[in-house]
């Protein structure tokens, strides 16, 4: 990630550099296109502090190195019923149609991934001696009465908890190789329209040659993760290095015919949690200070349009016997 000033018309600018934004520019680089990239943080994201777990099926080359069978089909029948109406029948099948190619284009991108035996135990992340693994509820009741399971957990080959970094890194590696230009440490706050169509964004950013940069980046890396889990515990340290951002901040304007935004979700904005999901304020929020819903907001002031905003992902890690998922309770 270069510090050099850089030029301000592009083909496409992508505003996030997590693995969809990173995907994002990676296919536009492909297709010829002179691509900008834009991230609030060092890039990453939520990508870089999760399991690096994709969930692929239908085929896929790990599938059957480990002796696993699975089709489009039997993947669309387990999905029907796992999304509800969570995305449209259109979107369940183009995704399980391209679920197996998937795989094969992070591949090509330098991510690896491991068939073979699975875990024999139900688990939420597998340890380094298993790389594929049911990750969802495929051997379920009533799940198992639609689809044959089949085991669609693909974990990135990294050791440890490294696997969403390695990910991560994979994928930024290859949008930098393609001539994608990134600019971190820069925030977008306001999409340029003209005639009706966005045609640039305006963002600040830190120059990485700003004496403010090597302590800002000290600061960041030393509360990622603490953040995610214990905010309040690193507060003063991410309003410090917030505060060093400001100083060392200037405006700046970017031109593409096309903007892409991948800024990731808003969990960390409170208040649209509220708003939007309010059985889900009190719990822990996984994700990222950039996960502030700036993204979705930029395309609310462009004429964008939500869904579904209430649809929040939420966990509690249990570890009931395996032989649950086969048996039946009698007399509860």
């Amino acid at each position: 990630m270069s510090g050099a000033q850089p030029p301000t018309r592009y083909d496409v600018i992508v505003v996030g550099f997590g693995a969809a934004g990173a995907a994002a520019a990676i296919e536009a680089a492909d297709r010829g296109a002179r691509v900008l990239v834009l991230d609030r943080g060092y890039g990453g994201g939520a990508t870089a502090l999760s399991g690096g777990i994709i969930y692929a099926g239908g085929g896929t080359q790990e599938q059957r190195d480990g002796g696993y069978t699975d089709t489009v089909d039997n993947l669309r029948a387990y999905l029907q019923q796992e999304v509800g109406d969570a995305v449209s029948d259109d979107t369940l099948d183009r995704f399980c149609a391209e679920s197996p190619g998937l795989i094969t284009w992070l591949k090509e991108q330098g991510v690896e991934f491991r068939g073979g035996p699975l875990p024999s135990y139900k688990t939420s992340y597998p340890t380094d001696d298993f790389y594929l693994y049911y990750s969802g509820n495929e051997k379920a009741h009533p799940y198992v009465e639609h689809a044959e399971p089949a085991p669609r957990g693909h974990r990135v080959l990294a050791p440890g908890m490294s696997s969403g970094k390695v990910l991560y890194e994979r994928l930024s590696a290859s949008a930098q190789a393609k001539g994608v230009t990134v600019i971190p440490l820069a925030r977008v706050h306001g999409l340029i329209t003209r005639d009706g169509r966005v045609v640039g964004v305006r963002y600040r950013a830190m120059d990485q040659r700003h004496p403010n940069a090597k302590k800002h980046r000290a600061l960041t890396r030393a509360t990622a993760k603490v953040g995610t889990w214990m905010p309040g515990l690193v507060k003063g340290v991410v309003a410090r290095a917030e505060r060093l951002w400001e100083a060392g901040a200037s405006e700046a304007e970017a031109h593409a015919p096309s903007v892409i935004l991948a800024a990731g979700g808003f969990i960390f904005n409170r208040e649209w949690v509220q708003s939007h999901a309010p059985k889900f304020a009190k719990i822990s929020p996984l994700g990222t200070a950039g996960d502030d819903g700036n993204g979705i907001a930029l395309g609310l002031d462009a004429g964008g349009m939500t869904d579904k905003m209430g649809n929040v992902a939420a966990w509690r890690f249990l570890a009931p016997p395996s032989a649950f998922l086969e048996g039946l309770t009698v007399g509860a």
